[in-house]
């Protein structure tokens, strides 16, 4: 797949077509061809957004078996980019697929042979916005070597973030941490000519990992047991991250598999923390989010799976919490991802329902009993007291650091002495 070039900072066109990425439904940056689009309007759903011309968007949907495309025009009114369609402006994608959507008895579409429609399943992208935003890797032009070309990682920052007033205090302080296991803040840029949702646009550059992947996608395909060792390092790098994070005042709000990327050497890196002026949309958690087109729902509609009950409750996240986050974390390393969390609850509802928020620590992680967690393994050591449902009773993130340090040392220890046998 070719990479992007794009100039940082980006032209105002392409930034703004960038920034609708963080839309599930609009498919990008390169427009798809008709034969893609055909193929996903049979398979998928009923209708895309995608990227067109200069100024223009294209609306195709599926109606009665046939594949039609609308123009979606791109103006600008006082100083903002708005979207006109049928004689009507909307601030955003989202606010125009609403006004066209089913269940709405005014607003229809009508196709050249005068058939009419509503818009009715939207065909989401694979690939979601992050926490974050969207973000892809793309090839960065330098402003003053236009030759000079550097790989680079890319986001553009959803509206929780972006309408922060401290927004650009914390990318400066993002920007000083430097960590060995943690993905670098290098820049950003604000655009502020236009905005999305009444923020303006900001961009974010992070360093690029040779051919990095996500620790869940490394552990989802893996076929066979990988030696104690490499699980020992992946749970030992993690932690050296985290605990960086945490003696400056932060935690990781959504440590998961999906945020750690591992490099070509299988090196690994937490990336999707912020700074201790988080935002805090855990009180998304707290009711049940409606099936939608909004990028919101699409991010944090499974979320609960991955946050200890407190934070459901009553919307608290400490060091405790901390502690639990990386519990599961060590749990997902050990099973290789293979059991989703509280996969017994079909939602958050039905599990604080039935368990008043308390889960089954022996239960959890990999269908462990209590016979099995007797054993010696570092596993079995820090997964049943992490996840405890009383955060009194939890460890210290200090103590579980020093168990997989001492376990490190013994297994490279082992290691070096196997090679002389």
């Amino acid at each position: 797949m070719d990479i992007l070039t794009i100039d940082f900072p980006m032209q105002t066109l392409d930034a703004f077509k960038f920034s609708l990425m963080n839309c599930s439904f609009f498919h990008g940056p390169k427009s798809l061809s008709f034969d893609e689009t055909k193929e996903l309007l049979e398979k998928n759903g009923d209708f895309l957004i995608q990227d067109y011309r200069d100024l223009q968007l294209l609306l195709s949907v599926k109606v009665y078996g046939k594949i039609q495309e609308f123009v979606v025009e791109i103006v600008q009114e006082c100083g903002q980019l708005l979207f006109s369609f049928l004689n009507e402006n909307f601030n955003r994608l989202e606010d125009l697929v609403l006004a066209f959507s089913s269940g709405r008895d005014t607003c229809y579409i009508q196709t050249r042979e005068g058939d009419q429609f509503q818009l009715i399943r939207p065909i989401k992208r694979r690939k979601f916005a992050g926490r974050f935003g969207y973000g892809e890797c793309l090839n960065i032009r330098d402003s003053v070597q236009p030759n000079k070309i550097e790989p680079a990682f890319v986001r553009i920052l959803r509206h929780d973030f972006s309408c922060s007033k401290q927004v650009e205090d914390d990318l400066e302080k993002l920007i000083e941490i430097k960590h060995r296991n943690l993905v670098r803040v290098l820049d950003f840029f604000i655009l502020h000519s236009c905005s999305y949702n009444g923020s303006p646009l900001i961009f974010v550059r992070f360093d690029q990992i040779a051919k990095a992947t996500s620790l869940f996608d490394r552990l989802f395909d893996l076929q066979n047991v990988l030696s104690s060792r490499q699980y020992i390092k992946w749970g030992y790098q993690a932690a050296k991250g985290l605990n960086f994070l945490m003696d400056r005042g932060i935690l990781h709000k959504r440590l998961t598999a999906r945020s750690c990327l591992l490099d070509n050497m299988e090196n690994l890196r937490l990336s999707d923390f912020w700074t201790e002026n988080d935002p805090g949309d855990l009180n998304l958690f707290q009711r049940n989010l409606p099936n939608s087109i909004s990028q919101r729902t699409i991010m944090f509609s499974d979320g609960w799976r991955y946050l200890p009950a407190e934070t459901l409750i009553n919307n608290q996240f400490d060091c405790t919490s901390q502690v639990w986050t990386f519990g599961l974390l060590i749990w997902q390393i050990y099973t290789h991802h293979q059991f989703g969390n509280r996969i017994i609850y079909s939602s958050m509802e039905e599990f604080l329902s039935l368990t008043a928020g308390r889960d089954d620590p022996y239960f959890m992680p990999g269908h462990l009993n209590k016979k099995e967690s007797q054993q010696g393994m570092p596993e079995h050591k820090i997964i049943p007291s992490a996840l405890l449902p009383d955060r009194s009773e939890r460890p210290y993130f200090s103590e579980i650091f020093r168990i997989l340090e001492c376990e490190k040392r013994i297994l490279d220890l082992a290691h070096v002495i196997g090679r002389f046998f």
